[in-house]
């Protein structure tokens, strides 16, 4: 802040994606079968229930900063590469859901929750993997959290699937979410250009898990695809897919997804912090 020419007052903010003792492990595929970043909170910190993270279409690791936040609340946390990675296919097809589930039992195993079930976290394209990993599998995940989401696996026009389990194609209209044993929590915007998340987010909600508990949704006004994810720092309105080699217009303008992150992060903590 400044007088005139004089300097009366002056503060440095530094935000920081880790805190003090939360250690990180790089996974390989060589190594782990997996290509992914393993977050553990600080030692005698009170354990919260494990992360699976992952993205969507842009492939790679999309929750890396996510993943590190929530291990410095008390979450281990794993942000998973499912393609475009190391030793892992080259484009979002045949990816086998095994694999996804070989990652939360590494994640249960390394924090030591073996009793507890873990929440998966998935992104876009990803948001389908999450779903059917509650669905498939109970017993290892409680809660699914859905960010601009979809809730089918076959598109009009597609020759092939995205995902496998068993070794056969993963094929829904509509994805079942009738066995998931805690929620699912789907967050969307209404101006959404790369596809009608608000649309699937508001499916999601009108459908019950197997306890007869009602799904969730947030769908924000003015927001597009880019509406979930950490609040507080610069987001772009294009996405790049590496397997058409284009980008996309995420619909909703920088403030609306903004208003969007601000209100869906800290809901989104209050459900994995159950």
């Amino acid at each position: 802040m400044r007088s005139g020419d004089r300097e009366i007052a002056h503060r440095t903010v530094t935000r920081r994606w880790r805190a003090d003792g939360v250690r990180h492990e790089r996974l390989t595929v060589e190594d782990d079968r997996m290509d992914a970043l393993l977050f553990l909170p600080p030692s005698g910190a009170a354990r919260k229930a494990p992360v699976l993270l992952f993205g969507g279409s842009e492939g790679g690791r999309s929750f890396d900063g996510e993943a590190a936040l929530l291990a410095s609340r008390g979450h281990p946390a794993l942000s998973l590469c499912y393609f475009a990675c190391a030793g892992r296919p080259k484009e979002l097809r045949d990816i086998e859901l095994e694999y996804f589930v070989r990652a939360a039992r590494l994640l249960r195993s390394r924090s030591g929750a073996e009793r507890d079930g873990l929440a998966v976290v998935g992104g876009s394209r990803g948001s389908e993997a999450a779903q059917l990993l509650a669905q498939y599998h109970p017993d290892l995940v409680r809660d699914a959290v859905a960010l601009a989401p979809g809730t089918r696996t076959v598109f009009p026009g597609h020759d092939h699937v995205s995902w496998t389990r068993a070794g056969r194609p993963v094929r829904f209209e509509t994805i079942p979410l009738d066995r998931v044993r805690g929620t699912v929590l789907a967050v969307a915007g209404d101006k959404d250009r790369l596809w009608l998340s608000s649309a699937a987010a508001e499916s999601i909600a009108g459908r019950a898990n197997a306890s007869g508990t009602r799904h969730r949704a947030l769908v924000y006004e003015g927001a597009g695809h880019g509406v979930s994810g950490v609040p507080y720092q610069a987001a772009g309105t294009y996405i790049h897919d590496p397997a058409a080699d284009r980008w996309g217009d995420l619909g909703g303008p920088q403030a609306a997804d903004a208003r969007a992150k601000a209100d869906s992060w800290p809901r989104i903590l209050r459900l994995l912090d159950r």
